[in-house]
């Protein structure tokens, strides 16, 4: 965007009022010159000759005597010369009376990520009162993991560097109630080498070579701790002479990896002359 280019200060969330209340809606902007500020509700401009809707000289929308009608999404738009940027909204929710949290976004109950991964999870409940959110492992709360600046009824966590499967909950909870929503993630870890490799052929520009699958090659597994997937192919890789002996050559199952169902394989490989 250009410099001066409207922007907003403030976040937008999800509020909950009580019919016959008055509510402000905000909407704090940057840019230069300052921008012009005009509300939408649902996508439609909001008709400002009904006096229960007020803009207020700092740009926010005052709502009196809610009723359920005035339930929905309102947005803001900042317009100056240099352009028009409309907020995300706010979800307005009129309640006449308190009730129990329920989830609005939750995250998908199971993840896979790869040894080293990270992953976001946001979850986000409404309630009367607004209820707090949080996520656990177990009976911990994750404070570290925590993104802060969340709005109102909203928990992100970010998992960093994982290296084993866990399961996370979201809480929401108020003097109303609570809730859960269980989050399994699995780490992904690599499948056992091939065993007992052979080399059955060897001249000057190839060599064969033979070994029996893994006992769990040829089958997707899954546990609380780690999941396996088939393997497409294998890697070979070339030694040069010089450098190649017994030790190596035991070594080398922990370079090879398969997953098919016949219990032995034979590769042939590709044709060399650097010897």
């Amino acid at each position: 965007a250009p410099p001066g280019f409207p922007g907003f200060l403030n976040s937008f969330s999800v509020i909950v009022a009580k019919k016959n209340t008055v509510v402000e809606l905000e909407c704090r902007t940057s840019g230069d010159p300052p921008p012009e500020i005009s509300w939408y509700k649902n996508s439609v401009p909001i008709d400002l000759t009904d006096p229960r809707f007020t803009k207020l000289d700092d740009g926010n929308l005052k709502i009196s005597n809610l009723i359920e009608d005035d339930e929905g999404k309102y947005e803001c738009a900042a317009t100056n010369q240099k352009g028009t940027r409309l907020s995300s909204g706010d979800n307005l929710l009129v309640r006449a009376k308190r009730f129990r949290p329920h989830f609005t976004n939750i995250p998908n109950p199971r993840y896979v990520v790869s040894p080293g991964g990270r992953l976001s999870l946001t979850c986000t409940a409404v309630g009367a009162p607004v209820p707090t959110v949080d996520w656990y492992r177990g009976t911990r709360r994750l404070e570290h993991e925590k993104l802060d600046n969340q709005p109102p009824g909203t928990a992100r966590i970010m998992l960093l560097d994982l290296s084993e499967s866990i399961n996370v909950t979201c809480v929401a909870e108020s003097n109303m109630g609570r809730i859960y929503h269980d989050v399994q993630v699995v780490v992904k870890n690599l499948p056992p080498p091939p065993q007992r490799i052979y080399l059955i052929d060897v001249s000057a520009t190839h060599a064969r070579l033979a070994f029996t699958p893994s006992k769990t090659d040829g089958s997707t597994t899954s546990t609380s701790t780690t999941t396996s997937s088939t393997i497409l192919k294998y890697l070979i890789f070339w030694i040069p002479t010089e450098q190649f002996d017994n030790q190596t050559f035991h070594t080398m199952s922990n370079q090879v990896m398969s997953l098919l169902h016949p219990s032995l394989v034979v590769l042939d490989s590709t044709t060399r002359t650097d010897g």
